[in-house]
């Protein structure tokens, strides 16, 4: 972009420009006595709508070939330049709640929890469509809630949300949909049959080793099931066996949610298996599912921080929003996969390489979203693309999580 000046004076005209954006810069050239130009280019570096300002003045000091005007003037020219992403994306899932629910009539879904952003951090706006009557979707703060109690008959109801983000320019730049199914069925005096039923894992390990006297990370599955609830809301019974003393499970029937947490008493390794299964006496309807897992406690004497403290290096990335990719190597030898747990010894000094662009990285005392909860003493915490340095002062179960994404969670043991 060239401005042309004119002056009637014989000095050089000098300018001074200010609020371009990042990446572009300006010269000031002079023609001829009586005519000077100021010109703008680059390239941008940042998203944006950059307001600048041009001063251009004959203040300059008189010299013998060119003697003082009688007065100065000066001029104002005033601009601006909209800076837009060329590959916005957006990104996320649903956190908490399953999905697809079956419910009675008369009962309220279990809350329906997303979390999203745009990686050029536009406004996100979203549309829902197939939604029972009585439910309702909001999105707040990059957050979505769908919940409510349906005030409609039986039936089965497919709902569709449309995330999307908007620029300056008013145009989508990019967008993503999440959905699921509704359910909706009589008292359960009336259904006579059911036919499956599935657990997926939220948060945490199924497999972990700890220390005696540590608290296991807290893991959560979701329960999906199309029998019908009984008279209390719950479509499923539930038992367990193999939990070390001290470690307990609790299972929201209305909710569907299984969680299993606790801090063993016992040293030992333990196999465990939570069964649910239908009790309800329907006819020709047989229907079970299970989750299985280990939990192993070592002593507290044990402790690996009597060897020679190390330094190891984990390389963090993410293809989605569902899991971290880890490769490394702990104190247990090889890390790699989708958010495995990392062991290592007190005072050993923990590198996390993160490149994970859109999912920011944390490492905190307690899994869930958000940025509560931060070990003391890391450094370059929340970063998306750099290191985060961690040497651990007490042994315990800790967690690596993206402060967005609640699925995207590991444990970190420290002996």
């Amino acid at each position: 972009v060239r401005y042309d000046f004119t002056n009637t004076c014989s000095q050089v005209l000098q300018a001074s420009v200010t609020g371009l954006p990042p990446g572009v810069t300006y010269i000031v050239q002079e023609v001829n006595s009586s005519l000077a130009y100021v010109q703008l280019r680059g390239i941008p570096t940042s998203v944006g709508n950059f307001n600048y300002t041009i001063i251009v003045d004959n203040s300059l000091i008189a010299t013998a070939s060119a003697p003082a005007c009688a007065a100065t003037a000066s001029t104002t020219i005033s601009g601006s330049i909209e800076v837009v992403a060329s590959n916005c994306a957006v990104s996320g899932s649903i956190t908490s709640g399953n999905a697809n629910q079956t419910i009675a009539e008369g009962q309220s879904i279990t809350d329906i929890i997303g979390s999203f952003s745009s990686s050029c951090s536009y406004t996100l706006t979203a549309n829902t469509s197939g939604l029972p009557s009585g439910l309702t979707s909001t999105l707040s703060n990059n957050q979505l809630l769908i919940g409510g109690t349906p005030n409609t008959g039986p039936g089965t109801y497919t709902y569709q949300v449309a995330i999307y983000d908007v620029p300056p320019s008013g145009q989508v730049s990019s967008l993503i949909t999440v959905g699921g199914t509704i359910s909706i069925v009589a008292s359960s005096t009336n259904a006579t049959s059911c036919t499956q039923a599935s657990i997926s894992r939220l948060i945490g390990p199924p497999n972990q080793s700890i220390t005696l006297g540590s608290a296991i990370g807290v893991v959560v599955w979701e329960l999906s099931t199309d029998c019908p609830p009984d008279g209390n809301g719950v479509p499923l019974n539930s038992s367990a066996s193999g939990l070390p003393p001290g470690v307990n499970y609790s299972f929201s029937g209305q909710n569907q949610q299984i969680l299993l947490g606790g801090t063993p008493s016992s040293v030992g390794t333990y196999s465990y298996n939570i069964v649910f299964y239908n009790g309800q006496q329907l006819s020709g309807s047989s229907v079970t599912a299970s989750v299985t897992g280990i939990i192993a406690i070592n002593p507290s004497t044990t402790s690996s921080s009597t060897n020679a403290t190390q330094t190891w290096s984990i390389n963090v990335t993410a293809q989605n929003s569902a899991n971290y990719q880890l490769s490394g190597n702990d104190r247990n030898g090889t890390v790699t996969g989708n958010d495995p747990t990392v062991t290592i010894a007190l005072g050993d000094t923990l590198n996390f390489a993160v490149d994970a662009p859109g999912h920011p990285f944390y490492l905190k005392t307690q899994s869930g979203t958000g940025t509560a909860n931060q070990v003391s003493g890391a450094t370059n915490q929340g970063t998306e693309n750099g290191t985060v340095t961690w040497t651990p002062t007490a042994t315990g179960t800790y967690y690596y999580i993206c402060s967005l994404h609640g699925g995207m969670v590991g444990t970190i043991i420290v002996q």
